[in-house]
This record gives C-alpha cells, structure tokens and sequence, in this order.
C-alpha cells in the first residue's frame, strides 16, 4: 500500500470510531485497531497477530478488555475493504483458512508498521 491508500484507511478507521450503529463488539474492534496509534506496544502486538487466527486475535482484544466476536470482524473488514460481491464470508474462509480475520488482523499490523516507521 502506498502513503495515500495508507491514509484513506486510517480515515475510514477514524470516521468507524464515531459510528453510533455498530455492535459493542464492532466498536471494541475498532478501538483496538486504534489504540496502535498511540500506543506502541499494542502496534508492535497487532503486527504480529497480522498471521495468526481470529481466535488468538479475539483473545488479544479480551487481554485489553475489547471484546469482539468473529462476525464483528466480519462487519470491519467489509467497511475498510468492502464487501465481495463474487466470494461470501464463507467461501473465502473455505479457499483461505479464514482470510476475513487475516484481513483484520492486517488492518491493524497495517496501521502498527506504518506508525512505527513515522516514530
């Protein structure tokens, strides 16, 4: 991703944390992935759960007190990434082992490395 899709996704981000119609989970999701902006042991954390499964990244929300479920997950990924119109929740779990949560996960170790490499 370059500087400027970077920064769209740290505004779509900034613009989920004032939206009032998301689940408790959704919004906990959120303030997870923005804690990295301001607290560099958490960037470092969800950098590294980029690769692991949703359980363990479920797990590390609980640990801070954000808890959130897979569909949760779900919801924020389809509002940062959009919704596939070819391929359902569900199949791209079957053909990926689980890509939503990856792509969770990367949204925050995506926003983690890049605050890193500004500090």
């Amino acid at each position: 991703m370059d500087k400027k899709q970077i920064e769209i996704l740290k505004n779509k981000i900034g613009v989920l944390q004032s939206n009032d119609s998301l689940s408790l989970g959704a919004q906990n999701l959120v303030k997870l992935l923005s804690l990295s902006d301001t607290d560099e042991d958490v960037a470092k954390r969800l950098n590294e759960l980029s690769t692991t499964s949703k359980a363990e990244f479920i797990n590390y929300g609980k640990e801070k007190g954000l808890d959130f479920t897979e569909e949760d997950m779900n919801v924020i990924s389809n509002e940062l990434f959009g919704a596939s119109d070819e391929l359902t929740d569900a199949d791209l779990e079957d053909v990926a082992g689980g890509i939503t949560a990856v792509v969770a996960a990367a949204v925050g170790g995506l926003v983690a490395g890049v605050l890193l490499a500004s500090n």
